[in-house]
């Protein structure tokens, strides 16, 4: 079994791609998508039909410090939209990052509506 830190190195030049940020950020981050298995989705959830693939989008930094991030998507999903999923999840984050550090939340107190109307 590998592990996300060996597959980011059997990762060949060509694979890497340069995508811009969210708008209204200037630059771009590097990124790979490796696709492990298609696998059929309704095993795992009975509402959806098809193939989904799960695999392992592969942030890399100047410094070619990589990040992972698992992924399970409808089979044929472009690395463009896992990248631009990954950047709303990030998004909200730093939201919650904020909320934690500018309202005086606790970690919990952030995901409850007792958190946000007790303050």
């Amino acid at each position: 079994v590998a592990t996300a830190e060996d597959i980011a190195r059997s990762v060949q030049p060509s694979q890497w791609r340069s995508l811009p940020l969210q708008e209204g950020l200037q630059g771009s981050e590097t990124w790979a998508y490796c696709p492990f298995a298609d696998l059929d989705v309704a095993e795992y959830d009975n509402a959806r039909s098809g193939l989904w693939t799960a695999g392992l989008l592969i942030r890399r930094d100047a410094n070619h410090a990589c990040r992972y991030f698992a992924t399970w998507s409808p089979a044929g999903t472009e690395i463009e939209t896992l990248f631009a999923v990954r950047q709303c999840c990030k998004i909200a984050e730093d939201g919650l990052g904020a909320a934690k550090s500018e309202l005086g939340l606790e970690h919990n107190e952030t995901r409850s509506w007792h958190g946000w109307h007790r303050h």
